[in-house]
Order: C-alpha cells, then sequence, then structure tokens
C-alpha cells in the first residue's frame, strides 16, 4: 500500500480512484446480464468484473462515454488498442485516418470521428 493512501482520507481515495463509477458500471452489467448469473454465482460476478478493470479488460466493445469517463479507462483503451493492433504496418506502411477509425470502432463501436480527425492533424 502507497503512504499517499495511508494519509488521503478514505472518501478522497475513492473518489479519486472512481471506485463509485465502477461499483455503478458493475450494478448495472449485472443487471443487463441478471438471467444469466445464479444467485450463488453474484460474488464471483463481482470477482471477474474488478478483475477485468484492474487488467484493463473492462473497457473492450464498450461505448465511448464509459471509455472515457476515467483517465484508467482511457489509458486501458490505449493499451487494448495497442496490444491488438500493434502488428499491423510494422513494414512501415502508413495507415488512412478511416483505416485508423476502423480499427478503433472494432474495439469500440461509437468511437467519434472528430477525434481520428483531431489526432490525424498532428501528423
Amino acid at each position: 500500500m502507497s503512504p499517499e493512501r495511508l494519509s488521503q482520507p478514505g472518501p478522497d481515495y475513492l473518489a479519486q480512484r472512481h471506485v463509485l463509477t465502477y461499483m455503478e458500471d458493475a450494478l448495472a452489467q449485472l443487471l443487463e446480464h441478471k438471467d444469466e448469473v445464479e444467485p450463488s454465482g453474484i460474488a464471483k460476478f463481482f470477482s471477474e468484473y474488478f478483475s477485468s478493470v484492474s487488467q484493463g479488460t473492462h473497457v473492450l466493445f464498450r461505448e465511448f462515454a464509459f471509455v472515457r469517463c476515467t483517465p484508467h479507462n482511457r489509458a486501458s483503451f490505449l493499451r487494448l488498442f495497442w496490444r491488438c493492433f500493434r502488428t499491423i504496418a510494422k513494414n512501415g506502411d502508413l495507415l488512412t485516418m478511416k483505416e485508423y477509425q476502423c480499427l478503433l470502432q472494432m474495439l469500440c463501436p461509437d468511437f467519434p470521428m472528430d477525434l481520428t480527425q483531431k489526432a490525424a492533424s498532428f501528423h
């Protein structure tokens, strides 16, 4: 445990880590999949959810509003994108903006085109 954690009041630490965001999302996911989860499997569901948050895979195929809502989600999305597509254009081939947009939308179906356009303008 970091010394910073010990000096921070509990509510501040939880807010900084966006714990409420993840609790709300975990509950929403549980309700969405309630027909698939047995009452005895609820603890396992939460365990798997928070493991996916820790591993950064919780943003895969999620809506952009969720991807951008916390710093951890944004960093997780970038890592996922890198892991999934790092071998594309490895030979020095350049991708078009539309090709990048297609790749982004494979991971986040509603990824906004304007962000891809802004990123492309920095080359």
